[in-house]
């Protein structure tokens, strides 16, 4: 199993919003005295996690922060039963929604829906007004 470049950058931007968001290194951020922040990652395989937890050790115990939310599921239907306004960051960072096969013929994959316009419009449903989604794409 591979992980993309933008994979391993956003566990890398996941753990420096866990483990650094009050360090003095940061604080030109202007919050709110009350700011705090709770991340729900959502993966539709667990062996994801696994695999991070097991080759990535430095990261591999991000998930047992308290302010970390794991949650093995379908994506699409997280977001479709997700309040109105939620999040303030949305990062999404799925895999391909189609493979070539070895005759060049285009394959969608499950991840297609994550990709489809009623997704999108879900996500910015559940995006407060001053929000911010990072999709990743491939090249």
């Amino acid at each position: 199993m591979g992980f993309s470049s933008s994979s391993l950058l956003l566990l890398l931007v996941f753990l420096l919003l866990l483990r650094k968001i009050n360090e003095t290194s940061l604080t030109y951020i202007t919050t709110p005295k009350n700011f705090h922040i709770l991340l729900d990652h959502v993966d539709l395989d667990g062996e994801v996690i696994t695999t991070c937890e097991k080759h990535f050790p430095q990261w591999g115990d991000a998930w047992k922060d308290p302010r970390a939310h794991l949650h093995i599921c379908d994506g699409a239907q997280f977001v479709r039963d997700t309040p109105d306004n939620t999040y303030d960051v949305i990062i999404q960072d799925s895999s391909d929604p189609w493979i070539a096969g070895e005759d060049g013929v285009m394959q969608p994959l499950p991840s297609g829906t994550l990709y489809e316009r009623e997704h999108i419009c879900e996500l910015f449903r559940v995006l407060k007004p001053e929000g911010i989604l990072n999709i990743q794409v491939s090249e």
